[in-house]
């Protein structure tokens, strides 16, 4: 079970038990990071029925053009700012780490919600496992020491981000869509612990209604079934997934992107029927969730012989969220249509 938030009182004084003055973040000392942090309560005083509707971008970059007088300012947006000093361009810092358990109580706070979102795909960033220390680099050059300690803040990271794990299972059960699909997203980053979440991910599936939710749980299921143990006690579900009459096209395709991922030596024949079907489906397709599958969906598109080079570029483009095909998924596609 998730502990109990903290009141605020309490998180305030928690704050107060870091020197964050002495910690750098992507813009140097990172004091101003408790303040940022007890804004998101501010701003939840602030939201309201009161609030004016947010201006159309088209009208206020007319506005901006022609009449820069009359441009009302932007909303103060201290969770943007907080993600762009605690994680920048990929980098994690000092601050980073020491914030992250904060993150996760501001992640259970009842008045910080309509953050909820953002503070994990925050919390999901931190758990990249992809730190690496240098190698084949001058260990007395100054590039050494940055990713020396790049590494470093990246590997403390992951680590603290995967205490709040009680508290993203049960956000699974939420009940805002948005926040089942992120909460499932930051749990498929926590693969060291995999045998602890994939029985909460096979309940959730047996219970969750709604079809980008569902997709969301069997893209984590597969990633923590990869190397793991008890896999083939959950390939059935994800075979289920795809063999579902009534699966929704994006339901159908996490299952198969999901078994992929688990590193199946070996795709059902199902998933090649489904996937001869999928190409009339893709612009039914309308989600963002597959955005960080990129290998596991360009392995997909190899494995099946029977995509041409243009489907296989528009499917790809289109559900990864990509301007351009990178060269290694075209060859994908050229290989898989030349065979």
């Amino acid at each position: 079970m998730p502990e109990a938030a903290m009141t605020e009182e309490e998180f305030a004084r928690a704050l107060k038990t870091v020197d964050w003055a002495n910690l750098q973040h992507c813009y140097g000392p990172a004091g101003n990071v408790p303040d940022l942090m007890l804004a998101l309560f501010e701003d939840a005083d602030r939201a309201g029925a009161s609030d004016p509707p947010p201006m159309p971008p088209v009208e206020r970059l007319m506005l901006a053009i022609f009449n820069q007088s009359a441009l009302p300012p932007e909303p103060p947006n201290p969770c943007g700012q907080l993600f762009d000093c605690l994680y920048h361009q990929g980098d994690i810092y000092q601050a980073t780490v020491a914030a992250v358990p904060f993150i996760i109580e501001l992640v259970r706070q009842p008045r910080t919600r309509r953050h909820h979102r953002e503070l994990l795909l925050l919390l999901e960033s931190c758990l990249e496992d992809g730190f690496r220390y240098p190698h084949g680099v001058d260990p007395s050059s100054p590039r050494y020491a940055y990713w020396a300690s790049q590494a470093e803040n990246g590997e403390q990271a992951y680590w603290a981000a995967q205490e709040g794990i009680p508290l993203y299972v049960a956000l699974l059960g939420d009940e805002r869509p948005e926040i089942r699909i992120a909460s499932a997203a930051v749990l498929r980053k926590c693969r060291e612990r995999a045998g602890e979440i994939l029985p909460h991910l096979r309940e959730r599936l047996s219970q969750e209604t709604e079809p980008e939710p569902r997709a969301a749980l069997l893209l984590a299921m597969g990633a923590l079934c990869r190397e793991n143990e008890h896999a083939a006690a959950y390939l059935p579900s994800l075979l289920r997934g795809m063999e579902d009459v009534n699966a929704t096209p994006i339901m159908r395709l996490a299952a198969m992107v999901g078994y992929v991922e688990t590193g199946a030596a070996e795709l059902p024949a199902t998933a090649y029927r489904w996937l001869e079907k999928f190409r009339e489906d893709a612009d039914a397709i309308e989600t963002d969730i597959f955005a960080k599958t990129s290998e596991a969906f360009a392995e997909l598109m190899t494995r099946y012989e029977a995509v041409s080079h243009e489907g296989a570029d528009a499917v790809i483009q289109r559900l990864l969220g990509l301007s351009s095909i990178p060269p290694s998924l075209s060859e994908n596609a050229d290989r898989t249509s030349a065979d």
